[in-house]
């Protein structure tokens, strides 16, 4: 069946694009300041101020005026004798039962106040059952005679007259100055959200001098692992709308948004302004320049030479100083706190049986042969060499 958004359809924003933004959404550890949500918000009013400005001008109304007339043709009428004819039958009944039993849930539980929206964090287990049970509908309809009968009535209203008509009046739009400054708007927005929602790994504390050694890799030895990144990145793309990935974004994303994370963020931004936080991070600055200045990149791959390997051993011995410096601190009780309270939360523990399930799933047997295949081919072609003699056995 067709399901498309009306700005992908239209062509203000490309299939790229708008995975992209997607993407952000769907990382696993999210971060945003305040000043980055209030960015996005901006960003977001800009869409919305450019398509009321644009709404009277010529392009825009040539291009609702094929919409209308598209919507009015005998084809279109076709389609809505399917939809009467659908949800007639006991699939469509079903279907509808479904949605209702999700509106249910809503309708109960839903509230607003003066934060916002509000659902009660108790109730998310039966909203996620209802929407699984919606989900599980429409995958019982794929290759039913009702997925045969709409394909073959859209391709019909695509290829009738207004169908053809609308399809030019989406191309002059999309090259028009309004289609332009609405396309420009949307990048902005795309920008402001990858700038500001952040995918981030909390250092680690304990991190193994091992990791920082002589590494080469040759040309056929990158290429091998290189393989093996991408069909990893092909299946990660072909399982993103499966029910368990999906189950498992949507619980993690409700659990990056819970009140137990915002207090890590905040708890992080206090962190970080302390005197104990920017001593920290002016030490993994320190450490960060190290490797850019002394990882030299070769034609068997990367080689640290071994005065630089002496001065990055210092920076990292630096830092694991200052996280040593931390142990039985205030800051470090205050995160044991924090990290407890975000790992017991009620999205917390949702992401706990979400990842049970996902780890049962044929996707996740899928993503681990690949991660397999890619941790041999690490193993066998990343060649670590010239070890400090503190580190020898």
């Amino acid at each position: 069946m067709k399901f498309f958004t009306v700005a992908l359809f239209i062509g203000a924003i490309s299939a790229t694009e708008l995975e992209d933004m997607q993407d952000a959404v769907d990382a696993l550890k999210i971060r945003v300041t305040k000043a980055g949500m209030d960015a996005i918000d901006k960003e977001a009013n800009d869409v919305r101020e450019t398509m009321i400005k644009i709404k009277g001008a010529r392009s825009t109304r040539n291009l609702k005026n094929s919409l209308e007339k598209f919507s009015m043709q005998k084809e279109w009428a076709n389609i809505k004798k399917i939809d009467k004819a659908f949800l007639a039958s006991p699939e469509g009944k079903k279907l509808v039962h479904e949605w209702m039993d999700v509106g249910d849930v809503l309708e109960k539980n839903l509230y607003k106040n003066k934060q916002g929206v509000h659902f009660p964090n108790e109730k998310m287990d039966e909203f996620s059952d209802e929407m699984n049970d919606v989900v599980h509908e429409y995958e019982k309809l794929e290759g039913s005679k009702w997925d045969k009968a709409y394909e073959a009535g859209w391709k019909a209203a695509v290829e009738s007259k207004h169908g053809q008509q609308l399809k030019r009046r989406v191309k002059t739009f999309r090259f028009s100055a309004e289609g332009k400054a609405l396309h420009k708007e949307i990048v902005e927005l795309k920008n402001s959200i990858k700038a500001n929602v952040k995918v981030t790994d909390l250092p680690d504390h304990w991190k193994d001098e091992e990791d920082l050694l002589k590494i080469e890799i040759s040309k056929a030895g990158q290429a091998a692992i290189e393989k093996e990144i991408n069909d990893f990145g092909a299946v990660a793309k072909k399982v993103k709308d499966a029910r368990s990935v999906r189950n498992m974004g949507n619980s993690l994303e409700r659990w990056g948004k819970s009140d137990e994370v915002a207090a890590l963020k905040a708890l992080d931004k206090k962190f970080l302004a302390s005197p104990e936080g920017k001593e920290l991070m002016a030490e993994w600055k320190d450490f960060g320049m190290a490797l850019k200045e002394h990882v030299k990149k070769t034609p068997q791959g990367m080689h640290i030479d071994h005065d630089g390997m002496q001065i990055i051993e210092d920076e990292a011995d630096d830092i694991e100083h200052e996280y040593k410096m931390l142990k039985g601190s205030k800051w470090e009780k205050a995160y044991d706190v924090a990290w407890q309270k975000a790992t017991s939360s009620p999205e917390a523990k949702s992401v706990a049986r979400r990842f049970e399930t996902f780890s049962k799933s044929a996707e996740w047997k899928a993503l681990a042969k690949e991660l397999k295949e890619l941790d041999m081919a690490l193993k066998k072609n990343v060649k670590v060499t010239d070890l400090p003699k503190d580190m020898q056995e």
